[in-house]
């Protein structure tokens, strides 16, 4: 909407209006309402922009417009122009108050000279009605009684006028509230594009009781609101008032207004009537403020901090003593108290101690080094009040409990404990078979050196059948998952039936005995004869055993990014290098999850052979597991015991990570504000590490339950992030909480459903 004057002195000013029929007393000479070219500019200057107002038409250039008169030259001479002489005339022609823009087809044969009673656009007609009356008043024209009732049409229609609209007539509010309660607001807006600038000053009633801004975004209080004029200004949003309640300390209602004035450099808006608002402000009578119910803090120095203030002046001191009900969980303290005793917090009627200005009292958690069962101690923290002040003294004020966060963990579980099994429960070689190779595995692999003992047995005579070097025990060394007892088997010329040695692991110290505790070696003798026995010939040589293809992978499970170790044993050692294959099957895994391993060759002479399967990060949480198993085997060899293994690639990813782009190593510990904060449902935590270290990151509700786990383990040099998924939580304070190595670091973060 253009510029315009108000409803109500536009039907006024109306109808004081000489109504009259038009009358030409003189002729009409169209260069006597002349006017230069460069009005045009200032026109557009004025409306804020080259359009017409008319139709909504904007121009690309003004060569497409043409200047047109609202009240034009030819109706104005008619309605009392003529009477005028022609410097009266040529004022008339060039004012801007008459003046718009309109496309040639509208301005020279739609509306031409026509009046309001013959023709009215079809965007704006309440400014065209205001703007007629406003220009006829100002030159003393008369209209006649058409335009009358046309323009009087246009002026009473309630979506017609202008003015200044203010939202509320009426508010409440209350000292020392909630923030809806304490704080409301109104809007103010102009009805119509003023003529000019137009600015509004609020005017507080009482500046004790309530604070007023006009500007939240900026520094202090603000009084006023401006509204700028044209297309490009800001007349048509409304602009909002604040009013915030004050604690004045008199223990009594408010009520007053707040009053608003307009100021313009010309226009209808220049001293326009605006409504008042009514305030009405409820005391918060007397008493204290606790601004916490509860605070946690982490044990070993984690702080936390709340603040005590009073409602109202008081007429004498009031002093507040604060105790913890558990100093060896948090203590209290005060600027100028003693740390870890009882604080006493004086407030008067004025001063550095003013009942107005909050005191604050520092909570710290206490370690007990102790790992308590439920991760957390508690302590509340009590208010007593003294005072002679009537209105204060022995008034109850609330506890705040303290949940004290326990830092102190319990030793990690031990190292699962090796198991040491043959890899074959039983195995046939002839005399002449040379070396025999026993194989014993031992699953997990050792962290240390561990000696692994075994007893021997069978009907085969050590020294004479057979020799095995520092017999009843053999060593594995650490991350080894196999090991070899080569068994020196003797070719005798003796006929004699076949014998056994037979090797039964025993107990000892640092591993247990698996199931596969015995390993039965057969040896079948190679000599022909009668065995001594008589004169039956003798059986024909049994064919030789085949070597046992055994196949086991270590570590299990292996962490992410790393490499496994396949190894693969022959019961037998054979003098011939042999390649055997091997088939890797996706489990849980993808192919993309780890590498390939097509083959092992196990060289001449030698009991295994090994390779390796390389393991590749991602982004996921989950572990994922693939097998390794034996192919088909070449001529001449036997499946053992374990001919396939499940391997699981344990995740290293922090729950939900999220990938940081790289940065150079922090160089301090550091745990990050959540993001967002308040949340709902998840929010991101991030945190820095300057070196490796086994990270535990833990998340606890008010009472100091733990609700989440969301790091536990060793973690890399550099910033990480993890998501905390609350849902299924209630809204609330929740502590979250890092132990990097010897740092304990705290904050809170906030849930909001």
């Amino acid at each position: 909407m253009l510029a315009g004057v108000v409803e109500a002195q536009s039907l006024a000013d109306l109808n004081a209006l000489t109504v009259a029929p038009e009358s030409r007393c003189s002729p009409y000479e169209r260069s006597h309402y002349s006017y230069p070219q460069s009005v045009e500019e200032q026109i557009v200057q004025r409306q804020g922009g080259a359009y017409s107002p008319y139709d909504g038409t904007v121009f690309a250039s003004l060569g497409d417009s043409d200047i047109e008169h609202i009240v034009a030259t030819s109706e104005a001479h008619d309605s009392g122009m003529c009477a005028e002489d022609r410097d009266a005339r040529k004022t008339f022609a060039r004012d801007l108050d008459n003046l718009t823009l309109a496309t040639p087809q509208l301005n020279r044969h739609q509306k031409s000279g026509k009046d309001a009673g013959e023709w009215l656009p079809a965007q704006n007609r309440c400014w065209f009605a205001q703007t007629i009356v406003h220009v006829k008043k100002k030159y003393a024209l008369s209209v006649d009684q058409r335009e009358y009732n046309a323009l009087r049409g246009i002026l009473v229609q309630a979506t017609c006028g202008g003015g200044v609209t203010v939202s509320e007539s009426a508010l409440a509010l209350t000292e020392l509230g909630s923030s809806n309660a304490a704080e409301k607001t109104y809007t103010v807006a102009l009805a119509s594009d003023p003529t000019a600038d137009v600015t509004i000053t609020v005017a507080n009633g009482d500046a004790t009781a309530v604070e007023v801004d006009t500007d939240s975004g900026a520094a202090g209080n603000q009084r006023t609101l401006t509204f700028t004029h044209g297309s490009s200004g800001n007349w048509a949003t409304a602009q909002t008032v604040t009013v915030r309640a004050l604690n004045d300390g008199d223990g009594d209602n408010e009520s007053f207004e707040i009053a608003h004035s307009a100021s313009a450099a010309s226009g209808p808006y220049d001293g326009a009537t605006i409504s008042p608002v009514a305030v009405t402000t409820t005391d918060a009578g007397h008493g204290v403020v606790v601004s916490e119910s509860g605070l946690s803090v982490a044990e070993n120095g984690g702080a936390d901090t709340y603040a005590i203030v009073l409602n109202s002046q008081p007429a004498h001191d009031v002093m507040v003593i604060v105790s913890s009900g558990t100093p060896g969980a948090a203590t209290v303290n005060a600027p100028g108290g003693t740390p870890g005793a009882a604080q006493t917090l004086t407030f008067s009627a004025s001063g550095s101690n003013a009942w107005n200005r909050a005191q604050t009292i520092a909570v710290a958690g206490v370690d007990d080094n102790i790992d308590n069962p439920e991760d957390s101690r508690s302590s509340t923290i009590s208010h007593a009040i003294s005072s002679s002040d009537a209105n204060y003294n022995n008034l109850s004020l609330p506890d705040v409990t303290v949940t004290v966060i326990d830092d102190d963990d319990a030793p990690p579980p031990p190292p699962a404990t090796p198991v040491a099994s043959f890899a074959q429960a039983a195995a046939s070689v002839t005399e002449s078979a040379g070396t025999h190779d026993v194989t014993v595995n031992v699953s997990p692999a050792p962290t240390v050196d561990v000696t692994v003992d075994y007893s021997l047995s069978g009907t085969a005579a050590r020294g004479a059948d057979y020799a095995i070097s520092g017999a009843g025990s053999v060593l594995v060394g650490a991350n080894q998952s196999a090991v070899i007892i080569p068994v020196a088997i003797a070719d005798d010329s003796e006929d004699e039936p076949s014998e056994t040695v037979i090797l039964t692991l025993t107990s000892g110290t640092g591993y247990d005995v698996g199931s596969a505790s015995v390993h039965t070696l057969t040896i079948a003798d190679n000599d022909e004869g009668t065995g001594g026995t008589g004169s039956s010939p003798p059986p024909p040589p049994a064919p030789p055993a085949k070597p046992e293809v055994t196949l086991s992978v270590s570590p299990i499970p292996v962490a992410e990014g790393e490499e496994a170790t396949v190894t693969v044993s022959l019961s037998q050692r054979v003098s011939r290098a042999v390649t055997i294959p091997l088939v890797l099957t996706a489990g849980a895994a993808e192919e993309g999850d780890y590498g390939a391993l097509a083959s092992i060759v196990i060289e001449a002479n030698q009991p295994n052979g090994t390779g390796v399967i390389a393991t590749m990060k991602d982004d996921d949480t989950d572990d994922e597991t693939f097998t390794v198993a034996l192919g088909t085997l070449p001529e001449g060899f036997a499946a053992g015991a374990q001919t396939s293994v499940e391997v699981t690639i344990a995740d290293d990813t922090d729950v939900t990570s999220i990938a940081s782009p790289a940065r150079e190593v922090p160089v301090a510990f550091a745990l990050e504000q959540n993001y967002p904060n308040p949340f709902n449902p998840s929010t991101e935590i991030a945190y820095e590490l300057p070196a490796s270290e086994y990270v535990r990151l833990e998340v606890f509700d008010r009472t100091g339950r733990r609700v989440a786990l969301l790091v536990d383990g060793a973690r890399s040099p550099g910033r990480h992030t993890v998501r905390f998924e609350a849902s299924g939580l209630p809204s609330g304070l929740y502590v979250y909480r890092m132990q990097a190595g010897r740092e304990t670091l705290a904050r809170k973060m906030i849930l909001v459903r």
